[in-house]
């Protein structure tokens, strides 16, 4: 799709050859910065003169951007040799302008600059490496798109991945990447099969009205139950942002509605199959990166990156979930945006290396202060033996005594853990103050 003169003389990346030996002292311009062009130029470069990469942008980086998208650390050797003085080099250049020309068996770029004419090469070979356009062909005319939709890479839709010039035509796949474009992984196979089987069941939801799916927690369960989601929750692990998990309370229990997509939570009314002025008390659970963490130029790695203090979680880098409590229906977000807005209480949970958010001396204690404050109840981890005095002395076993998942045994307690438990649950006022932002 290059509109430049001369793209004859371009060869595409998927026709190129995967012989290296067939680019031996050969001189090489790709087109293209991300991870096509370097595999591309991790392929070749070992027998090559030299390997110039050209694109509008400067490289992206996906441990910096947390976008698996951009250039993978696996395939960027090239950068290596260009910055060791190897020949080979990065440009910035809109390749879209100018002439591609074939002199002697040699190719080059010409293009204005300045009101002068100048040229890159000569080349022996140029390689197209700018990725696709969206294709088409596929549509009938009944069901063709505009021809600026079909200019993008993208087709334009809404969070219920439904076209937004054509009602009932509805889109899957690595296709729908256009919601999440360098916000999450919905263009790979990790993210767009949770993303499919979500609009499944939208369109169960919409056109059969089939709830979406969901569990049962005892109230007083809701804590380990949390706790244990968090370490298992596929879905919104690998569509960060996107894909949320979403908790209603009701008087005794609380039903789990898993992976909705964060934009039609203020259509959730729908997905329940239930009128919209139906009253809500609602959690809503997403993994999310620090707010200034995942950038073009940032530096992952610096010294103050980690933080463990679970009062400083709002301040954390890595990924780690997040809390928000809504009584309302949450506010709509605009295509291509992460932000959740509407909401009462907000709570981060502290980042963990090893993405393990049940341990009881940094999360059990804050997420139980948390839901214990915005529910008003008393949700704390009880001692086995409290249980056993209770039901040898009782007709009625308390209601927080029926769930196992909530007991501890205080024999396996160590004080440092019984000392934070502590401190958190009689500092409620602390806690929702540093860890939450009022809408």
């Amino acid at each position: 799709f290059l509109k430049a003169v001369g793209t004859e003389h371009v060869e595409g990346y998927d026709t190129v050859s995967h012989n290296p030996q067939d680019f031996e002292g050969q001189k090489v311009l790709i087109l293209g910065k991300g991870n096509s062009a370097f595999e591309t130029a991790d392929m070749i470069y070992g027998s090559t003169a030299y390997v110039h990469l050209v694109s509008r942008d400067r490289v992206k980086q996906s441990w910096n951007t947390h976008y698996v998208g951009d250039l993978r650390g696996v395939n960027n050797n090239l950068l290596d040799t260009y910055q060791l003085k190897s020949l080979d080099a990065l440009i910035e250049r809109d390749m879209d302008t100018g002439k591609y020309r074939k002199l002697h068996d040699k190719f080059y770029y010409d293009f204005e600059e300045d009101g002068t004419t100048r040229s890159y090469g000569p080349y022996d070979k140029i390689i197209n490496c700018m990725g696709f356009n969206f294709d088409p062909s596929p549509f009938s005319n009944a069901t063709r798109m505009s021809e600026e939709q079909q200019r993008k890479k993208y087709p334009e839709m809404g969070w219920d991945f439904q076209s937004s010039t054509l009602p009932n035509l509805y889109f899957a796949g690595t296709i729908t990447h256009g919601l999440d474009k360098r916000m999450s992984s919905g263009g790979f196979i990790h993210g767009f099969r949770y993303t499919s089987r979500a609009l499944a069941h939208i369109l169960a939801a919409r056109n059969h009205k089939i709830r979406w799916p969901s569990s049962r927690v005892p109230l007083y369960g809701i804590v380990s139950f949390i706790s244990r989601r968090l370490n298992e929750m596929s879905g919104p692990y690998q569509m960060f942002y996107m894909l949320v998990d979403v908790y209603v309370r009701y008087a005794t229990h609380v039903e789990l509605f898993t992976e909705i997509p964060h934009g039609m939570l203020h259509r959730l009314h729908e997905l329940l199959v239930e009128t919209r002025n139906t009253p809500l008390d609602m959690i809503v659970i997403r993994l999310e990166y620090g707010a200034d963490y995942s950038k073009v130029g940032g530096d992952p790695f610096r010294a103050d990156r980690v933080e463990l203090d679970p009062f400083l979680a709002h301040t954390c880098n890595f990924i780690h979930p997040v809390l928000y409590h809504y009584t309302t229906l949450p506010h709509a977000v605009p295509i291509r945006g992460k932000k959740l807005r509407g909401y009462n209480k907000r709570m981060h949970l502290v980042e963990d290396l090893h993405t393990d958010f049940a341990l009881i001396d940094r999360h059990i204690p804050a997420l139980t202060n948390f839901l214990g404050t915005i529910w008003k109840i008393d949700l704390s981890f009880r001692p086995l033996e409290e249980c056993l005095l209770n039901t040898l002395t009782s007709v009625y076993m308390p209601e927080f005594c029926r769930n196992p998942g909530i007991l501890l045994s205080d024999v396996t307690r160590e004080k440092k853990q019984v000392r934070v438990s502590a401190s958190l649950k009689h500092k409620p006022t602390q806690l929702l103050d540093d860890y939450s932002i009022p809408c």
